[in-house]
């Protein structure tokens, strides 16, 4: 436990304190440098004790590693998101809290509305098209936020929302699928834990990195 705290504070600082020291300043540099040991210390040890807090052997298995890696993605789109369009919406477009929670229902509807036909494209098809689609939806919505700006409508912020909600909806169960029914039986129980370990990891990520941009903008107060 406390070699994972340190492996995922030190990264997690490193990637906040990175952007403002620089990245190849001494002490950006050791923190990844000790992040790093930490990290291959703890898989170290998770692989030779009877009860570890994550399987290791969970990641030799490939598919397992995509559907995990799939919401990887997703989390760290999402989260981003969630953070700065409030902040953006906020302080740059002077939106009431009203408006701010009407955009980022755009984000909300997709899911209601698409959640239970993903489940049933998924039990037909597989999947591995949900997964991709959602990925593309979540590159897509990705893109079209680069061109928001100052002069941005809040309709236009919106629209990006809705690919993420489509991709989410998705992508979120058929990952989850995918990464846990392909394991064998005795690492099943231990899959769910795993496949939400890494989506945590990169929510930590996420807004590790969306924090100092935003500061670095004044966005934020």
């Amino acid at each position: 436990l406390v070699l994972v705290i340190v492996a995922i504070g030190t990264l997690v600082t490193a990637i906040i304190q990175g952007q403002i020291w620089g990245w190849t300043s001494w002490p950006t540099v050791m923190l990844f440098v000790v992040g790093g040991i930490a990290g291959v210390a703890f898989l170290w040890v998770e692989n030779r004790i009877s009860y570890p807090l994550l399987r290791p052997k969970l990641f030799a298995n490939r598919m397992f590693i995509a559907g995990a890696l799939a919401n990887f993605c997703f989390v760290c789109f999402m989260l981003t998101s969630l953070f700065l369009v409030p902040l953006f919406l906020n302080f740059v477009l002077g939106a009431s809290p009203i408006e701010i929670a009407l955009v980022v229902l755009a984000l909300a509807a997709p899911i209601v509305v698409l959640g239970p036909i993903a489940g049933f494209l998924t039990e037909r098809w597989g999947p591995k098209p949900q997964v991709l689609f959602g990925l593309v939806m979540l590159v897509a919505g990705s893109l079209w936020m680069t061109t928001i700006s100052v002069d941005t409508r809040m309709w236009e912020v919106a629209m990006p929302l809705i690919f993420y909600g489509i991709g989410w909806s998705s992508m979120h169960g058929a990952a989850a699928t995918a990464a846990i029914t392909s394991l064998p039986q005795d690492l099943a129980g231990a899959a769910p834990g795993g496949f939400v370990s890494v989506g945590g990891v990169g929510a930590a990520i996420a807004l590790a990195w969306a924090w100092p941009r935003c500061r670095c903008r004044s966005l934020v107060v």
